[in-house]
């Protein structure tokens, strides 16, 4: 993604903000989180997020331009409805901290939209479903540790 994107600022301030006044350790897991978004946003195929003509104009718009193809055709409602995909098996680390951490941080990344009343009235139904991603990862995070310890 480059800097002059309209999502680099959104993501990057709000991971700012993120890491402000925490331990380097946690910054840098932040980071991976970050980064980890970015190549999920860049590159991954969204045709389970997105209808047909959004996922086709995506495909499209990537042949020319990978980094930041998303942000460009479909803006900050296109990475809502994008984000349940990051917060599957799939995507998240095998490590179960850094995966609680990728939940995590989407978790404060939509609350901080919603909170700052970034996402417009049009497009709450796609926050909803990205909060509601957020519950089943959690959900299933602690199942998953439930039955480690058993």
């Amino acid at each position: 993604m480059y800097f002059e994107e309209p999502g680099w600022p959104l993501i990057d301030d709000f991971f700012l903000r993120l890491a402000e006044g925490r331990k380097a350790e946690t910054v840098r897991r932040y980071a991976r989180v970050r980064l980890r978004l970015y190549d999920f946003l860049d590159v991954d195929d969204m045709t389970q997020w997105l209808d047909p003509d959004d996922a086709t104009l995506l495909a499209a718009e990537r042949e020319f331009v990978r980094d930041g193809a998303l942000w460009t055709v479909l803006g900050l409602d296109g990475v809502l409805r994008c984000l349940p995909g990051f917060l599957t098996d799939d995507q998240l680390p095998t490590s179960a901290a850094e995966a609680r951490m990728q939940v995590s941080v989407i978790s404060r990344f939509v609350t901080d939209l919603r909170n700052r009343h970034l996402v417009p009235h049009e497009h709450w139904q796609s926050l909803l479903l990205a909060r509601r991603a957020v519950m089943r990862a959690r959900t299933h995070l602690d199942d998953e540790r439930r039955r480690a310890v058993i």
